[in-house]
């Protein structure tokens, strides 16, 4: 009998060994969307650990500009499983070699906390304010800070 006739019969006989990753969380993101735009091998992964991952490997693939848009209707299938999402990105993204993309890193700027304190903004709109402001400005807010006690006192 062939492999496909013993999963259709429903045949208990033993069939190759999936791939099995390791238990690390990020490392198996890692093996997974490697699996989704370059191998299409078949991974063993858990529905919970899933459910955790499916949004940080829709997100990591749609920086290849290939897959942006299937990455966004996987987006649109939130009424679905992230199983039933995986498996769309995993069978209608083209296998192939594609260059690496490094993650955007958020850059910190020390006065930023100042802003959101004086202003009562959250980061995004404080962050848009300190490139308004001049130097003078920002100066003046954070010396005005300082003499209240600071930001980290309330």
């Amino acid at each position: 009998m062939t492999k496909l006739a013993h999963r259709v019969l429903d045949v208990s006989e033993p069939v190759e060994e999936q791939v099995i990753v390791e238990d690390n969380f990020m490392q198996k993101v890692f093996d997974s969307i490697k699996a989704i735009t370059e191998t299409k091998e078949e991974l063993v992964l858990d529905d919970e650990w899933l459910n955790k991952a499916i949004f940080i490997i829709t997100k990591a693939v749609s920086f290849y500009p290939d897959c942006v848009h299937l990455c966004n209707e996987a987006n649109k299938l939130t009424r679905f499983s992230p199983r039933t999402r995986y498996d769309f990105l995993m069978k209608t993204i083209v296998k192939g070699r594609r260059t690496k993309r490094k993650w955007p890193k958020r850059i910190e700027d020390d006065r930023l906390p100042f802003i959101q304190k004086y202003y009562n903004y959250n980061r995004l709109r404080a962050n848009e304010v300190l490139s308004v402001l001049t130097k003078q400005q920002i100066n003046n807010i954070i010396s005005k800070m300082n003499e209240l006690g600071g930001v980290l006192n309330e």
